[in-house]
């Protein structure tokens, strides 16, 4: 079970880079980077981690255009490897962009609803991403 420490900013940087590294490899240090200078590491309420939300998809594309190829070689017939580059960084930005407003949520000092409490849940995440798998 998720154990939070008691730094919440550090337990968000924490859990930030766990999940970057797990569903997205090939960007995790260049989104640890872009989290870190957009001020990841001292959110610790719902409004500052709103704040880095807005700043770290500029934050990272930024960081992983020297990730792409100098060549367009089709990947896929009509499908450059810029192109499948581009779209993989759109998935890792949106994947950063729920994590961050998932944690917002969680933050959030209302109560949350029996199905948020669960849809939060780390549990239901890793039975999503298995479903996703299939």
């Amino acid at each position: 079970m998720h154990q939070p420490h008691a730094d919440p900013a550090a337990d968000l940087a924490r859990r930030f880079g766990a999940f970057v590294l797990e569903r997205h490899p090939f960007g995790a240090a260049v989104a640890i980077e872009a989290f870190t200078t957009s001020g990841g590491p001292q959110a610790a309420t719902p409004d500052e981690i709103e704040q880095v939300r807005g700043t770290l998809p500029g934050a990272l594309r930024a960081r992983t255009q020297s990730l792409g190829p100098s060549i367009p070689h089709d990947t896929t017939p009509g499908i450059s490897g810029i192109v499948r580059l581009a779209a993989a960084v759109d998935e890792l930005i949106d994947a950063c962009d729920g994590f961050l407003r998932r944690a917002a949520i969680r933050r959030a000092p209302r109560r949350l609803t029996r199905a948020a409490r669960r849809w939060l849940s780390p549990g239901s995440q890793r039975r999503l991403a298995r479903l996703a798998r299939q």
